[in-house]
């Protein structure tokens, strides 16, 4: 059979990867779902070829049995490949809006960093013209980013922030304003009141239904679940939020509560979150557990070994459970290597001198994939930007053996540095780092949880006690 050649990148990895290739009988190749290396696949699914219909059946196959694999597979595969177009990572159109609608979602695909500067809290409540961020100091390149800011300020669940669809509306009423101007002869004072006047009008809010947190929070309701809790400074005011997130719905995680104008104190912690775990259970959840990072105030404040701990202050707060996250302890114990200072340790300064002359206009004509860049709150973003110079490497060896003119001097500053980059850091780095990059990933995206781990151990423990009640009784 005729092999298809219009595969996409992903296409092609899927077959490579999450297929094993074997012969039949009759000396044929056939492709066995290896998808998952630990379990073999509950029916033995077998390709005959690589033509389009198989790729249909393959597709459809790992989304009826193993559909997290395939999610976990898709969310890693789009992050090593710095994907931005998922309406094209398929030839399968079917698969393709399966990612957008089912995988795109969970795979917290991270925006570039962004100056909070751009976001005036001052004006926030005035009317200022209507603004609450002043776009003339927008980059074009920033759209992504004020969409989140504003989108967690205005208490919008992150799988609707996250949703091709909600940017695609906004940019829709960019490419509205735009038409007017050039097309139209409406005046400036006209299309500003046409603005200034946008409103949701009752009759519509009426048939969406008043209370739209009850309708959030219904899958959650009558569940045990547990918050996901993180401080951060949004434009530019000190909030503590909790994302909900429970095991025995299947839902997507929630944005629940912001607790704005936070201080960060001891005090504000426990009498903060006790009010939103009591919020929780007013409405039917049962909150069992808590994750942060490792904030010492936060430890000190939430974890149940704590003697100052709201399980041991406050006596309706006993049962539950803390959890530090365990990326970002690797994340500590990563940033505490690279502050001895050794050969290995100096790629990431020699990485941002290089960076600086490579994202450069000039430059990004001749390398076919574009470096990303270091951010301080992406955990792991060094070694993305070094795997992308090993992407890179021949283009860019090649820019050195025959410069231009006009970037020959550019080059000569960063000689040294790449040098290193393409010795030491291919060749020591990589392979170092890469292991740590895939355990990352792998607890963020492969493994259950600890959040999951302990709502199942307290709802299994339930089921036993009802079970076993008698016993348990006789036990104690």
């Amino acid at each position: 059979m005729k092999k298809e050649t219009n595969f996409t990148p992903f296409d092609s990895y899927c077959y490579e990867h999450l297929t094993l290739t074997t012969k039949n009988s009759q000396d044929r190749t056939i492709y066995k779902c290896f998808i998952n290396k630990t379990v073999p696949c509950p029916v033995n699914y077998q390709a005959v070829s690589k033509a389009k219909a198989e790729l249909n059946r393959l597709f459809l196959h790992f989304q009826k049995h193993h559909e997290n694999d395939l999610i976990s597979e898709a969310i890693s595969w789009a992050k090593n490949n710095n994907i931005t177009d998922f309406s094209k990572i398929s030839s399968n159109e079917l698969f393709c809006i399966y990612f957008q609608e089912k995988i795109f979602p969970k795979g917290s695909f991270q925006p570039k960093s962004f100056d909070s500067s751009l976001l005036n809290p001052n004006d926030i409540g005035k009317n200022n013209d209507g603004q609450f961020i002043d776009l003339s100091l927008v980059p074009l390149d920033k759209l992504n980013q004020i969409i989140l800011e504003n989108g967690i300020f205005e208490h919008i669940p992150l799988y609707v922030i996250e949703s091709e669809h909600h940017s695609k509306f906004i940019g829709q009423f960019m490419m509205l304003a735009y038409e007017l101007a050039k097309n139209t002869s409406i005046s400036r004072e006209d299309f500003l009141q046409i603005v200034n006047n946008l409103r949701v009008p009752h009759n519509l809010l009426n048939k969406v239904g008043k209370d739209y947190y009850n309708s959030s929070t219904s899958y959650f309701k009558g569940c045990e679940a547990a918050f996901q809790i993180d401080a951060g400074t949004i434009n530019s005011n000190r909030q503590l939020v909790f994302v909900l997130s429970c095991l025995q719905r299947g839902c997507r995680n929630m944005l629940y509560h912001v607790e704005k104008d936070f201080d960060g104190s001891l005090n504000s912690y426990r009498n903060t979150v006790r009010k939103v775990i009591l919020k929780a259970k007013d409405s039917n959840i049962s909150i069992v557990a808590l994750v942060t990072d490792n904030l010492p105030v936060q430890i000190k404040a939430l974890s149940h070994q704590s003697l100052y701990s709201i399980q041991n202050i406050f006596s309706d707060m006993t049962s539950i459970i803390h959890l530090r996250c365990t990326n970002h302890l690797l994340a500590l114990a990563f940033w505490d290597w690279m502050k001895t200072s050794n050969e290995l340790t100096k790629y990431e300064k020699k990485l941002k001198n290089v960076m600086n002359v490579f994202n450069k206009q000039g430059f990004l004509y001749h390398i076919n994939h574009k470096i990303p860049s270091i951010c301080q709150t992406r955990w792991n973003s060094p070694f993305n930007s070094i795997e992308f110079f090993l992407k890179n490497r021949k283009e860019l060896i090649q820019l050195f053996k025959t410069p231009f003119y006009t970037i020959a001097k550019e080059l000569m500053k960063i000689k040294d540095d790449f040098l290193y980059i393409i010795t030491t850091g291919f060749t020591q780095v990589y392979p170092l780092l890469f292991p740590f990059q895939n355990l990352t990933n792998h607890l963020q995206s492969d493994l259950v949880s600890c959040v999951d781990a302990v709502l199942i151990i307290e709802y299994y423990l339930g089921e036993m006690k009802k079970k076993y009640k008698k016993i348990f009784k006789w036990w104690q």
